[in-house]
């Protein structure tokens, strides 16, 4: 179960002070990956300053937090946001739509432990951009299919239905546009 905070500004904004152990950030827009940060403050250590704000979600415990970042990283979680949303934003709503087992602790587990996982491996491979003078950073979660392919196997028992090769096929076709491009190998789940 997530509460919902205050937006992160690029100088903290809302959140100050104590242990922050149990929040996750949320992008306000996304487009081949949900933009879901761990650590809330490590994207404005990393240079974030856009002017659009994170969504701040805050769980009961450290643990729970990397299981929902776990989820949201999901291609589950990218897939509902798009056949739900626009498309383009991202809202709080997206947390509250997901099938989330809290109640199956061993599930929850598996899910932070492969969130923590996640996360280690996104910190290695940030993603910079600037427009206009801003500069966006985001921790792309594709980039580890294997991990990704764990969560989403994770998901498919919670939800009943073996959706995990068809889900990453979908999720391949739509963010790769240049199938040559060497570069776009890092994201597919077979090399070519």
């Amino acid at each position: 179960m997530s509460q919902r905070l205050s937006p992160l500004d690029n100088t903290g904004g809302a959140l100050t002070g104590g242990d922050q152990l149990d929040l996750l950030a949320l992008a306000p827009t996304a487009y081949n990956f949900l933009g879901v940060v761990r650590d809330p403050f490590r994207a404005v250590i990393d240079g974030h300053d856009s002017q659009n704000k994170f969504s701040i979600l805050r769980y009961a415990s450290e643990r729970e937090a990397s299981a929902a970042y776990a989820l949201l990283s999901s291609r589950l979680a990218f897939w509902l946001w798009h056949v739900t949303g626009d498309g383009f934003h991202v809202t709080g709503a997206l947390a509250r739509r997901l099938p989330v087992p809290w109640r199956e602790q061993e599930r929850v587990e598996r899910l932070a432990d492969l969130g923590e996982q996640l996360w280690k491996d996104a910190l290695q491979r940030p993603l910079i951009s600037k427009n206009r003078g801003r500069t966006t950073v985001a921790y792309p979660p594709e980039r580890d299919t294997q991990l990704v392919d764990e969560i989403d196997a994770v998901m498919e028992e919670v939800v009943g239905v073996p959706y995990g090769a068809q889900l990453a096929a979908w999720h391949e076709q739509l963010i790769v546009v240049d199938s040559d491009s060497e570069r776009r190998n890092l994201i597919r789940r077979t090399k070519q």
